[in-house]
């Protein structure tokens, strides 16, 4: 689909500044999968590209689009991890993809291998236009690898048009590229692999945001985000949420769902999101009773000023339970809690941010 071509700001970020630059798209370049992440919420994803979702070395990166991806995701260059049958491995070029396997390598192969291929076409297709590449910076030897191969790395950048560009990002723990690189320093210390501090890996460099935020048509990045927000998946709505607590008033909707609340409730998860559920909780007002874990290390702690207890020790009187997991393993925590309480009342997550944010998903697509 053929797009307007906008100029883009000059760049008020760290290195050389580039004026009247022009994009028509805009593709990650790894080395994880934050940068896609952050992309999709920025409106600037258009696509799906070959390295939005595995670990990736900078020189393998640029040693397969010289190869034009000839043997990328071949069979005999795949293994399997050991200990993790989800987790697969190019030996060749050691990219590292823990989101492919769902069940089985072989019967799923042809399925991940064609996938890949639809990508490769559409991002050879896509270099041919102006476009703008991002690159979070590893490691420090990554730093080196960059300095020493600049010619190299402009030559692969710039082989499908001359106006291709590319931004690395770096964390402020590391140091500086030479000037005449493009760059920005992220406001962190080491990449996470939280799917919230993913989403929102470009926010902790405000020059970054400043350079990024126009360098496409802005139609083309609206459509971007609604096509974003439609396909949010179940674990990343929750994570919006239990990082915007404030902003959606989780608190309205147990009042609801519990009508007599007044009696309390209990939370099962003292993770992340418990003690982000019961921090917001407290300030409003709910009583919480207890918060329910099945680590023996975290029971006979306190988080929050709350007990964290076993499923055992709650009131038979009070059987209000909100499940603050992740989603992944609700289904298993639900299960457990009915077989000891049939009758108990339960709230999870993925049933909040079904039922309550199909109304609100216009605050997850950006600043």
């Amino acid at each position: 689909m053929k797009t307007n071509i906008v100029s883009m700001k000059p760049s008020c970020g760290k290195g050389r500044g580039i004026e009247n630059r022009q994009y028509t798209n805009c593709i990650s370049l790894g080395w994880c999968c934050g940068v896609a992440c952050s992309m999709n919420r920025y409106g600037l994803r258009s696509h799906s590209g070959p390295f939005d979702w595995c670990f990736s070395d900078f020189e393998s990166v640029l040693k397969v689009i010289e190869a034009d991806f000839g043997d990328f995701m071949v069979k005999e260059n795949l293994f399997v991890d050991a200990n993790d049958v989800t987790l697969l491995r190019d030996l060749k070029y050691g990219f590292l993809c823990p989101h492919e396997i769902k069940h089985d390598f072989e019967k799923e192969y042809e399925e991940i291998y064609h996938k890949y291929r639809r990508r490769v076409e559409q991002f050879m297709k896509d270099i041919k236009q102006p476009t703008l590449f991002i690159r979070a910076v590893k490691s420090e030897k990554e730093i080196s690898y960059i300095e020493e191969n600049k010619e190299y790395i402009y030559e692969i950048i710039k082989r499908g048009h001359s106006g291709n560009e590319i931004i690395f990002l770096t964390l402020n723990t590391m140091k500086r590229l030479p000037d005449c690189f493009l760059q920005f320093k992220l406001g962190l210390e080491q990449y996470s692999s939280k799917v919230y501090d993913l989403r929102t890996l470009f926010d902790s460099s405000e020059e970054l945001y400043a350079y990024i935020k126009d360098n496409l048509p802005c139609d083309l990045i609206e459509r971007n985000k609604r096509f974003y927000r439609k396909h949010l998946d179940v674990e990343t709505k929750i994570s919006i949420l239990m990082h915007n607590l404030d902003s959606f008033m989780i608190e309205s909707v147990l009042k609801e769902f519990y009508s007599d609340i007044g009696q309390g409730i209990y939370l099962f998860g003292a993770g992340t999101y418990g003690e982000l559920a019961s921090l917001h909780l407290i300030k409003k007002g709910i009583t919480l009773k207890g918060i329910i874990d099945n680590n023996c290390e975290k029971q006979g702690k306190i988080c929050n000023g709350i007990p964290i207890i076993t499923l055992s020790q709650i009131e038979d009187a009070v059987q209000n339970i909100f499940v603050t997991v992740e989603d992944k393993i609700t289904t298993e925590i639900v299960k457990q809690i009915l077989e000891r309480y049939p009758n108990a009342k339960i709230l999870t997550l993925s049933k909040v941010v079904s039922n309550f944010l199909g109304e609100s998903e216009s605050m997850l697509a950006g600043r």
